[in-house]
């Protein structure tokens, strides 16, 4: 992502993911994507546990490219 980013042909489009990624999961485990990754485990997993899961990663993806994102929560770790 860091190498797509500055690209001529793949920069619009590499910004675009970057802030969706940030709104539709690394915004907490109610982000609507976050949500969805915990639905796909009902009856096998934790859903809630998934979603949470979920959005930690994605939020340390962002960060881990320096990244800001609309976090809803904070981790304790």
């Amino acid at each position: 992502m860091r190498r797509c980013g500055p690209e001529e042909l793949a920069g619009e489009v590499t910004a675009q993911a970057v802030e969706l990624l940030g709104e539709l999961f690394a915004a907490g485990p109610d982000a609507v994507g976050s949500l969805m990754a915990g639905r796909t485990e009902y009856g096998v997993s934790e859903p809630e546990t998934v979603a949470l899961q979920t959005a930690i990663l994605t939020s340390d993806l962002l960060d881990s490219i320096g990244r800001d994102r609309p976090s809803q929560f904070e981790s304790d770790a």
